[in-house]
């Protein structure tokens, strides 16, 4: 028959069970592996069970035991109810936490249904994520990115979000290729532009205040409403005006080969060279000359008025000396 803890005594109560009779205000009962000078473990055939549930702790804070082992059975966390809350299972690809496993295999993989880490973590490897992902939770958090980027940024809905803002902008952007931009600054916000080549269409010019042009090389199209050289005198090579009227207080006209001009007012000063190809007509007005010289007259004839005062010459008069 079984003895009661109190019946035993001597080698029965010390040698070689291990069970000491040393005091301690917070336990009930003392097994050492001291007594006895033996270096063993407590060795259970049968079920350890506390005696209520949800009430004894095994270790504490300050005393806690150093190693677990267990088999690849589970261990369950239980509810007052006795019902599993959630288990903890292992084998040889990983630890299998309930939907979730983790995985210590480089060919099998591992998932869970929600995962949320305190503090830091680092992944090493390849790293793939699904469904709606936020990073960070204000803006006092920061991310940088040391890898390069093999896809594309395509924002989820059209014209909704921005890249940077008014207060925090991307200082350069570079771009190897087309940039589709809709609009570059607004008249509150104006931005400069710097062009070498392409087209502009559709664009423009001096809408809200003046646009300093110093060169252009225009092919084609209509220029409506410009006042060209309104500060001070402007060249240019006009190789064909038509319809067109050129009115300024000053005008300098340095090549009119082949061209037309009709002058209806002002001043033509250091003429060199004036040839009509045709008629002359400068009304009724004086035309004052050091020497003139009519063509059609014959040297030592005299010169007649005939109509409408156009001069002329016979032969039957001409003049020697002073006859």
């Amino acid at each position: 028959m079984a003895q009661q803890h109190s019946a035993l005594t001597g080698a029965n109560l010390h040698n070689p069970k291990g069970i000491g009779v040393e005091t301690h205000s917070t336990s009930s009962l003392i097994i050492s592996q001291s007594a006895g000078g033996h270096v063993g473990a407590v060795t259970a055939s049968a079920n350890i069970v506390p005696s209520s549930t949800n009430t004894y702790s095994l270790g504490n804070a300050n005393l806690i035991w150093k190693e677990i082992f267990v088999s690849t059975g589970s261990i369950k966390f239980m509810d007052n109810g006795g019902n599993v809350v959630q288990a903890i299972t292992a084998d040889s690809n990983g630890i299998n936490m309930g939907t979730g496993r983790i995985s210590g295999s480089a060919t099998s993989t591992g998932s869970f249904g929600r995962l949320e880490v305190i503090g830091n973590g680092n992944i090493d490897g390849n790293l793939t994520l699904g469904g709606n992902i936020t990073i960070g939770d204000a803006d006092s958090d920061s991310i940088a990115i040391n890898a390069d980027f093999t896809s594309n940024l395509i924002p989820n809905t059209d014209n909704n979000v921005d890249i940077g803002s008014a207060s925090k902008q991307w200082k350069d952007l570079y771009v190897n290729g087309i940039g589709y931009i809709d609009q570059l600054g607004t008249d509150a916000d104006p931005v400069a532009v710097f062009v070498s080549s392409g087209e502009l269409d559709g664009v423009t010019l001096g809408g809200e205040s003046q646009v300093t042009i110093t060169d252009a090389d225009m092919n084609g199209g209509t220029i409506d409403g410009v006042t060209i050289g309104v500060s001070s005198a402007t060249t240019g090579n006009f190789t064909n005006v038509t319809g067109s009227v050129v009115s300024a207080s000053t005008a300098i006209f340095t090549n009119l080969s082949g061209s037309s001009a009709n002058i209806d007012g002002g001043t033509i000063d250091s003429i060199t060279s004036l040839t009509a190809a045709g008629n002359l007509d400068i009304g009724a007005h004086d035309l004052r000359a050091a020497t003139i010289t009519a063509d059609g007259l014959t040297s030592g004839r005299v010169v007649f008025a005939g109509t409408n005062g156009v001069l002329s010459d016979d032969s039957d008069m001409s003049f020697s000396g002073d006859t």
